[in-house]
């Protein structure tokens, strides 16, 4: 829930970037970098189209286990830009996210993948990522 000074400060903040873009002859927007992270689980079960099997018509019946999607999760987390998805990224199990993971995720993956899918962009690149509550992103 944003209160309406942090909407003033969104809406102050885009149109600085509106008229950055606008001087830079909208070369801006293109080397802007974006992530999101979503939990995803450790298995997906096959559909019953995915685990037919063919069996001659004297055959038994295949037995079947119902087999549900796995409780156990990891966060994935994805960096692209205007060209496409850069890095796929797992975070490592029992690992807390912070800003200091961010920052080595961003020193020690991020932009060896960057300088090897985009190395005209490598140089200069701004990282936008707004998911962290105002109040605390630093």
């Amino acid at each position: 829930m944003l209160n309406d000074e942090n909407k003033a400060s969104c809406v102050a903040m885009c149109q600085a970037m509106l008229s950055h873009d606008k001087g830079m002859n909208s070369a801006f927007f293109l080397s802007i970098v974006t992530m999101d992270e979503t939990w995803m689980p450790m298995f997906n079960p096959e559909t019953k189209r995915q685990s037919a099997q063919w069996k001659h018509t004297d055959s038994p019946p295949l037995k079947k286990f119902r087999v549900t999607t796995s409780a156990e999760k990891m966060m994935v987390a994805t960096f692209w830009d205007s060209e496409g998805a850069i890095l796929t990224h797992c975070v490592p199990k029992s690992t807390t996210v912070t800003g200091e993971t961010y920052e080595d995720v961003l020193h020690t993956t991020l932009l060896p993948a960057l300088r090897e899918k985009r190395p005209k962009k490598a140089a200069a690149v701004f990282f936008c990522h707004n998911n962290a509550p105002p109040h605390r992103a630093a």
